[in-house]
């Protein structure tokens, strides 16, 4: 396969703002910040696209998929190379998926639940050939597994390993696990959940000894400019217990790793590999250059195999103030800002020399969840459609967020390409939901409470503190339901005793206001499937509503079963219509996101020009020019 010459003008540099500081320029990364650069590096075998399809990337077709949907193959493309000059093969992509699968591996832990629940098998068959077996058929596997795994070099990463190894005899697997222990035994007393902690709770009490273990094992320590953290007027000082938490997770892989038989010893070891800050990649950019709290350099890779790209160079700028990115977007010192809120965003976007991208969030939204199971409040259905019909969700949703978000009627949000426009809107109509109580045998107490059989239609909301959106909202929510004989007392709560008091089993709660982050694919079956409601046993998974309804898993199984795209998007449509009428979820928002980008910063055309109606507007950036 011919890689396609660059037809746009010379391009001048490209610079971007992140919000953080990167943590490992790998797969290993799981935050926001570090994305943006970690999607110049790699590739995957397939990518989204601005509509939210699936196209080929590193494969050169959409996989073949056998008829029961298990068995997945792969063809790669032959003229992809590694920024070493080394081919990448179907040997590159067999070693990343087997490291995705290991029960030790430490990609972003997203990424390694998706394999190892869902993938039974992965053979290489010949040099550009993959073949993946499910364990059961599982639709969605094109975007969350093949779309969001970058493939990493074989070679390479198994000589990062051995020098790595070479130098951790030093210490024993039984030294690095007491050490380990004994930290998670002092921060995790009794006495840390106090209000006044003693400092035998925090990590960076445990930093020399960290160090001084790490240091035996041959490995390298975190650079401690990395960690500071921001204290009034924008005071950058250092932040002793980040890097403490750095060094925890390196002590917790080097345990693992001495302790892990041979064939997950490197899944195990993989953020303590030098090529995490040194990678060998294969996308449009490799690596250059990283100024703790300043800046990271990419330069381009001239043998990148779509196209050569613009810019020779891209330099991501690390500015962790808002207003701070926003002024150097609008000063001409940043061309591209991933993340900016609907407030700069009103006024970028009266800026002619600038262009503001809008568009609903796909992978997000809030909600209402109701507790279904016998004895709640709301465990009976019309009790949850009355509470609807007594909400002007529209107006409420625009009063709690601004005008920032997007009002939603089920578990698809708007920008995802699964979203089904027409399921309807919520009917605002309390006369009506007073009738269906009535119908539905309850009965209006003395203080104004609906009732049945001893049963109070009283609930508390509980809403993560600090969350002023959700807080107003539940208090918007409060006020319009009393109209109908609905009680609600809102509370506010730490999240992680949210976690354990409402979140896991048993589950005491009647309401709680909460969100839902990191959608791909439009699986919901652990949030509304019957196999995931919380149980005894199973403590702590999606489903904590116990809401168990056949016709819902019938509609999920058969959903999460369909290969064809178009198909499976008439499958979810009828899933949304369902749990909207029947779910135990009152669907609030999902919130409207921006980016901002100098109108210098064009495309070669090779992929189409930015779409600034897109989530997914950054989708084709290895294609992007900025004039000079």
């Amino acid at each position: 396969m011919e890689s396609i010459e660059p037809t746009a003008p010379p391009s001048a540099d490209l610079r971007v703002a992140i919000d953080g500081e990167p943590s490992y320029f790998s797969p290993a990364a799981a935050d926001s910040a570090t994305s943006w650069i970690t999607r110049l590096l790699y590739t995957s075998l397939l990518r989204i696209d601005n509509h939210g399809g699936v196209i080929p990337d590193l494969a050169i077709a959409l996989p073949g998929v056998s008829a029961d949907g298990l068995k997945w193959t792969v063809h790669l493309r032959t003229d992809a190379t590694w920024s070493d000059g080394s081919p990448l093969t179907s040997a590159d992509a067999l070693f990343t998926f087997q490291i995705a699968r290991s029960a030790d591996c430490s990609f972003n832990p997203q990424t390694c639940a998706v394999w190892q629940q869902r993938v039974a098998k992965v053979e290489a068959t010949d040099r550009t050939t993959i073949v993946i077996t499910l364990k059961a058929s599982y639709a969605p596997f094109d975007t969350v597994g093949l779309a969001d795994t970058p493939i990493i070099p074989k070679v390479a990463t198994e000589a990062s390993y051995a020098a790595f190894f070479a130098g951790a005899g030093g210490v024993s697997a039984a030294e690095a696990s007491a050490e380990s222990a004994k930290i998670d035994e002092a921060t995790g007393a009794v006495a840390c959940t106090g209000a006044t902690p003693p400092p035998s709770c925090g990590l960076a009490k445990y930093a020399p000894e960290m160090e001084a273990l790490l240091t035996k094992a041959g490995g390298k320590l975190p650079d401690k400019t990395r960690f500071t953290s921001t204290k009034g007027a924008g005071q950058t000082v250092p932040d002793p217990e980040a890097y403490a938490a750095s060094l925890r997770t390196k002590l917790g892989d080097l345990a693992l790793t001495l302790a892990a038989s041979q064939p997950d010893k490197i899944a195990a070891a993989y953020r303590l590999l030098d090529i995490n800050l040194a990678p060998v990649t294969e996308g449009p950019y490799k690596f250059g250059s990283y100024t703790p709290g300043q800046s990271v350099e990419l330069l381009r890779n001239d043998g990148y195999y779509r196209f050569k790209p613009g810019p020779s160079k891209v330099e991501i700028q690390i500015i962790k103030d808002p207003a701070k990115a926003t002024d150097a977007l609008k000063s001409g010192q940043i061309d591209f800002l991933p993340v900016v809120t609907s407030e700069a965003a009103a006024t970028l976007g009266q800026d002619p020399n600038l262009k503001v991208s809008t568009f609903p969030d796909p992978t997000s939204y809030y909600y209402i969840a109701f507790n279904v199971r016998p004895g709640h409040a709301f465990a009976e259905l019309p009790a949850r459609q009355a509470f609807a019909m007594c909400i002007d969700q529209k107006a409420a949703v625009s009063s709690a967020t601004g005008g920032g978000a997007i009002a939603v009627k089920a578990q698809v949000p708007p920008g995802s390409f699964f979203h089904d426009p027409t399921v309807p809107d919520y009917v605002f109509d309390p006369p009506a939901a007073n009738e269906l109580l009535k119908r539905s045998g309850w009965v209006v107490g003395s203080d104004g409470i609906y009732a049945k059989k001893g049963l109070k239609l009283k609930a508390d909301l509980f809403v993560r503190a600090g969350e002023a959106q959700r807080l107003k909202f539940a208090t918007i929510a409060r006020d319009q339901v009393k109209k109908c004989g609905i009680s609600l007392k809102v509370h506010e709560e730490a999240f992680s005793l949210i976690n354990q008091d409402i979140l896991d089993y048993p589950n005491k709660f009647d309401a709680y206001l909460g969100g839902w982050v990191n959608l791909a694919g439009s699986d919901d079956s652990t949030i509304f499937g019957c196999e995931h409601v919380t149980t005894p046993v199973n403590i702590s998974d999606d489903n904590f509503t116990g809401f168990c309804d056949p016709n819902a898993d019938a509609l999920l199984n058969a959903s999460n079963a369909e290969s064809d795209r178009q198909k499976r998007k008439s499958a979810l449509g009828q899933l949304q219509a369902y749990l909207h009428a029947n779910g135990p979820y009152y669907f609030l928002w999902t919130d409207e996101g921006h980016r901002a980008y100098s109108a210098k910063v064009t495309t070669n055309g090779r992929e189409g020009p930015i779409d600034y109606t897109s989530f997914y507007d950054f989708w084709n950036e290895d294609s992007w020019v900025v004039a000079k």
